[in-house]
This record gives structure tokens, C-alpha cells and sequence, in this order.
């Protein structure tokens, strides 16, 4: 036999109970014992009371219930979607809303133990095949949920098994996106070994519960691994810890947490200096048994050693993954290290050179604080992260190091006077400025712009009457363009701001000057 619910209505009194329906408290003694008796009408938390006709009803199905959560049951008015598998293993999803949900009692032998079952607001029409359970072991290695016949709930931890269009700006069947979606970026994920193994889609298991004001540890349970929704355990303690790498980022339940060490003999994780709700994330608590999943989109590593604000090298504790030239992102603060260090163990920038006509010891390193963050001092331990870059903040203010960027023009014309300038540009951003460097006679690019004869240092926002006015007189005069991205640019919290993602554009320069007319070229021809 089987079962059946009649459709009920979902908004009475005991629409969020723990049962349906309400028991009939006047009914005659004997009929009642008879109806204990038999119990075959308001089994497993409903009651038994009339029906009209008309009533819809409803197939009650049963699932297989395990001892982890991927087996767990639903419950009223969950939104779920039955997937079953194709012959070419992919899951179409058919929603529908719980009307009614409840575990199997060891105490009725009439049902089938380790079951749950279940019944929807409505019929989902055709019915669905299930899964010969028999021939499957869910402990096994390598078994995968989603190739079976199975109920799914959000969140439920599945990745997509056969991702074959990406549809960006709307649904994958219609509707459009109202909006502007400026770069996508694909990259394959490999913190957990290589993508084709079972284990790159797992997670590891919180062993015990971390309060929001944790900052020293968090312990991961030593025989636990979670891949789709299936819980492993390992046959020795720790088998599975060779996976994670010495350092670098997790996430649980939405809250990314950096840590700078891992004991894989005790599972327990240092966590990095201001390692908590990083990324724009809320630190938060978190209950034992939570997935603790490795951030794998981008390379991480920790600071080996303390790093200045003014220091060039940045020691790491591995460099595997990253750019040969990355933009890294060490607290708030981006820099460009643009140099390997020796040996592999980090990397490096240029240093500005001491100027030898000033009081200036030098020193300190041309790349840090880029896209307008500010240089600031890093504790070991600190989270290294590798920032996807589309353009690179080179400007450097009187530094003539190659590891500067800027576009130079030249102008030669005796007994000049060089009176002003004009350009048109595109900035996109409010944080984008130009910058330009203006030398004429033998000045240093090095020395200080106003204070040097023949050197100055001109801003885009000073133009005026649409000249930037330079009055200089020389034989020659050279111009020198940067790009500079100010305070705005980049939000190291919430990621919000664009303009470190744009650059400003120069569209055409001119220059005003005077000077005596010269013949270059004179022909006299007689007919």
C-alpha cells in the first residue's frame, strides 16, 4: 500500500507545528481506542478528520535518510526541487513547496525505517524514477550525490556538474540584466588539488564552535572532509590535512578568515593578524560541524616577516600561484612588487636612490600604496593577496626609475618662450588625475618641482582659461604624462569603487609658445 495526504490549507493554526491538523478531543472512547488500534488514518504527527468531496490528494514518496546532513529531512513550506539525473548525468530541477514532512518511527513496523517522508502542496504529475539504492554506497570513495535521484534544498552545497553556458546579465532562459557589467574572469579552482579529483570540491569540517571574537585559533575536525554533501571520514587522523596548504584564506558560512599557520598533528589553524570577516565579510560565530571551505580563486599566502611601510621586500611564505608582476593586496593597502626576491621567498620593488643635492637617505620603496591606498606597516602572519589588475599604477613623483610609467614628448625651438599648455582627456573616475612633469633647460627629473630653475609640476584640475601656464624660456622643452589614481579609487572593504578598474585617457595636447620665425628652407627660382 501507500500513502496520501489531503490538501490542506496552508495558512491555519498549525501551519508552523510540528503536526498537521488538530485532534478530536470528543469522540467516543470506543471508537477511539479502535482507531489507536489501527492506525491507519493521522499517522506520523497528522490527524484524522473528515474530508469533503473534492479534496485534492497528494502522493506521499519517501527518501533515504543517513546519519550526515545531506540526508536531512524538510519541512513545511520548504521550497525544494526534485533532480534527477539524465542519461547524460544532468540534473533538470522541478520545484516544488512542501506541504508536509516526517522522519520514519522505529516503533511502526509498517513503514520503512531510515526514511523520511514527504508530500507536496500539489501533485507533481508524472512520476519520478528513483534511484536503485542498493547497487550504491554513499561511505564510498568517489561517490557522488549528484549523479542519483535526489531531493535538494538551498543551500545545499552541490556544484555544478556539467556547466555548459554561462549566461551573464540574466537568467539562462530569459529576462536581461539592467546594468553594466565591466569584466568576467574564469578561473579553474585548485586549492584542493587538481580540479579532476573528488577532493578539489571539498571541505573541511569545524571541529569546534568559534565565537565572533575569536582571533587567536579555530580547530578542524581530523577525520572529516565534505565533498557536494557527503561527509568522509579517513581511516587514520588527519589523512586529509595534507591538502590545505601552510597558509592562506578559508571561508565559513560566508565569513572569509585568514590564517598564517596550520598544525595538521592537532587540526588547529593560527589565525592570521586581523584574520577575521576580511574581504568585506562579518566576523560572526560559527557551530561545530560547519564546512570550512579553502578559498581557491585567487593565489594567498601570509607575510613571512614584519613588513614597513616603507620597505621593498616582501617575504612570504609562498609564491606559488602568483603573477611574475602581481598587484597584491596586504591589509588596505595595494602595492606593485615588480621584482622576485632571491631565492624564491617573496618578492621585491625598485627603491628611490638618494638625491645628492638634498638632505635624503632614500630608500624607500616606489610601488607601495597604489590606486590611492596609503602605505602602512604589515605584521607577520598578515594575509597576501593576489587582486586581479587591468592596469597598473605607475606614477611616481620625481623619481626617474624605470619602474615608473609615464608617456614623454619633446619640443625643440631656439630662443623660445614656452607659455602655457592644454590637453583634453577622459577620466572616467573622480579619483583619476594627470599628472605632467615639465622640464626645460638641464633640471633633474629627480629634483624638486618650483625649487628646481626650469622644473615644474603641473596638475590637470589647475588648468585655467584652458592653459596650464608654464612660462618658461628655453631652447627645449620636455613633457612627461602619468596617470594617477588618488583616494576613492579602490575600497579594500566592501569593494565597491571602480576607479582602480578604469583609466583616464589623453586625447590631444598643445602647446603655446613664442619664438622668432626661422627659414628652414629657401629656393629662389627664376623662369
Amino acid at each position: 500500500g501507500g500513502m496520501f495526504l489531503p490538501r490542506q490549507d496552508p495558512w491555519s493554526d498549525w501551519a508552523f507545528t510540528r503536526t498537521i491538523g488538530l485532534p478530536i478531543d470528543d469522540r467516543d472512547t470506543t471508537l477511539e481506542a479502535i482507531r489507536l488500534a489501527f492506525d491507519f488514518r493521522g499517522v506520523l504527527g497528522t490527524f484524522d478528520h473528515a474530508q469533503t468531496a473534492g479534496t485534492s490528494l497528494v502522493p506521499v514518496f519517501r527518501t533515504a535518510r543517513g546519519a550526515g546532513a545531506w540526508s536531512g529531512y524538510v519541512g513545511r513550506l520548504d521550497r525544494v526541487a526534485v533532480m534527477q539525473p539524465g542519461s547524460d548525468g544532468v540534473s533538470n530541477p522541478q520545484w516544488f513547496t512542501v506541504e508536509w514532512g516526517a522522519p520514519s518511527r522505529p516503533t511502526d513496523n509498517r513503514i520503512h525505517q531510515n526514511a523520511n517522508y514527504v508530500a507536496f502542496q500539489q501533485t507533481p504529475g508524472i512520476p519520478f524514477l528513483h534511484t536503485d539504492l542498493s547497487s550504491i554506497n554513499p561511505a564510498e570513495d568517489g561517490f557522488d550525490p549528484r549523479m542519483i535521484a535526489r531531493l535538494c534544498k538551498f543551500p545545499s552545497g552541490e556544484r555544478p556538474s556539467h556547466l555548459q553556458i554561462l549566461n551573464l546579465g540574466g537568467s539562462s532562459t530569459a529576462g536581461t540584466f539592467q546594468g553594466f557589467i565591466d569584466e568576467v574572469q574564469m578561473m579553474t579552482a585548485g586549492g584542493m588539488g587538481p580540479p579532476q579529483l573528488m577532493t578539489a570540491r571539498g571541505a573541511f569540517v569545524l571541529e569546534e564552535d568559534l565565537s565572533a571574537t575569536e582571533v587567536d585559533s579555530l580547530e578542524l575536525n581530523d577525520y572529516a572532509l565534505v565533498v557536494a554533501t557527503q561527509r568522509y571520514y579517513a581511516q587514520s587522523s588527519g589523512a586529509y590535512f595534507s591538502l590545505l596548504q601552510s597558509s592562506g584564506l578559508i571561508d565559513i558560512d560566508g565569513e572569509r578568515i585568514a590564517y598564517s599557520d596550520f598544525d595538521p598533528g592537532t587540526g588547529l589553524m593560527t589565525l592570521a593578524p586581523n584574520g577575521r570577516g576580511v574581504h568585506g565579510t562579518e566576523p560572526r560565530g560559527h557551530a561545530a560541524g560547519a564546512s570550512v571551505n579553502i578559498v581557491d580563486g585567487r593565489p594567498s599566502t601570509v607575510l613571512s616577516a614584519d613588513l614597513e611601510a616603507e620597505g621593498e621586500f616582501i617575504s612570504t611564505d609562498s609564491t606559488s600561484g602568483f603573477a611574475a608582476r602581481p598587484l597584491l593586496l596586504v591589509g588596505d593597502e595595494l602595492m606593485h612588487p615588480t621584482l622576485p626576491m632571491f631565492g624564491g621567498t617573496g618578492f621585491s620593488m625598485p627603491r628611490r636612490r638618494p638625491r645628492p643635492d638634498q638632505d635624503d637617505d632614500g630608500g624607500e620603496a616606489l610601488l607601495r600604496g597604489r590606486f590611492g591606498t596609503l602605505p602602512a606597516a604589515h605584521q607577520i602572519g598578515s594575509l597576501v593577496y593576489s587582486m586581479p589588475v587591468r592596469w597598473e599604477d605607475r606614477w611616481i613623483p620625481q623619481s626617474n626609475d624605470p619602474g615608473g610609467a609615464w608617456f614623454q614628448i619633446g619640443f625643440h625651438e631656439p630662443e623660445a618662450f614656452w607659455r602655457g599648455l592644454r590637453f583634453n582627456a577622459d577620466l572616467p573616475d573622480s579619483s583619476h588625475h594627470i599628472r605632467v612633469a615639465v622640464r626645460a633647460g638641464p633640471a633633474d627629473w629627480e629634483d624638486e618641482p618650483g625649487v628646481s630653475p626650469g622644473l615644474l609640476q603641473l596638475e590637470s584640475e589647475d588648468m585655467r582659461n584652458g592653459m596650464l601656464p608654464i612660462n618658461l624660456a628655453s631652447d627645449r622643452l620636455d613633457l612627461r604624462f602619468s596617470f594617477d589614481w588618488d583616494t576613492g579609487a579602490f575600497d579594500a572593504v566592501d569593494f565597491l569603487s571602480t576607479g582602480w578598474l578604469q583609466a583616464p585617457r589623453l586625447r590631444d595636447i598643445l602647446i603655446d609658445y613664442m619664438a622668432e620665425s626661422r627659414v628652414d628652407h629657401r629656393e629662389e627660382i627664376r623662369e
